[in-house]
């Protein structure tokens, strides 16, 4: 009969925490590139829709993940107390990146440049809260393997 490792409670099964890497690090990198060839540009060429349309596909799928992330890994670890600064920092740049995704698609043009500079910002400061996060995290669950 084999034994199976259970996780620690509040930890991501390795496929969703690896599947979660790649998707907010695409989506952090096509973001980036969309970012600097949009403000360098001041347009959106046809040479420039992959970056988009990569960035659109991660981003949605990154959403995906948090929703699937939200009971077995947010609520648990926010009531054990853990990583609570960053986790709270990722979620509210998610929330913010969310917002203003839907407003540069669906609300008036004069919105159109608060909301890109938001989503912007909000997306730059996700792409250094993330690792901030990980790492953190592994560094507590070190901690706490030690005797």
């Amino acid at each position: 009969m084999s034994t199976k490792i259970r996780p620690q409670p509040g930890r991501m099964l390795k496929w969703h925490r690896q599947i979660s890497y790649w998707v907010i690090g695409l989506c952090c990198l096509s973001g980036v590139g969309w970012f600097a060839l949009q403000v360098a540009t001041d347009q959106m060429p046809a040479q420039l829709k992959p970056w988009w349309l990569a960035h659109g596909v991660t981003g949605l799928t990154a959403l995906v993940i948090l929703g699937a992330a939200l009971p077995q890994h947010v609520i648990v670890t926010w009531r054990n107390g853990r990583n609570r600064f960053a986790g709270a920092c990722c979620l509210l740049c998610l929330a913010i990146l969310a917002m203003t995704a839907m407003m540069l698609f669906y609300a008036p043009e004069t919105f159109r440049s608060t909301s890109f500079w938001l989503h912007s910002a909000a997306g730059l400061l996700l792409c250094l809260m993330f690792p901030l996060h990980v790492i953190k995290g592994k560094i507590s669950k070190q901690a706490a393997l030690r005797p």
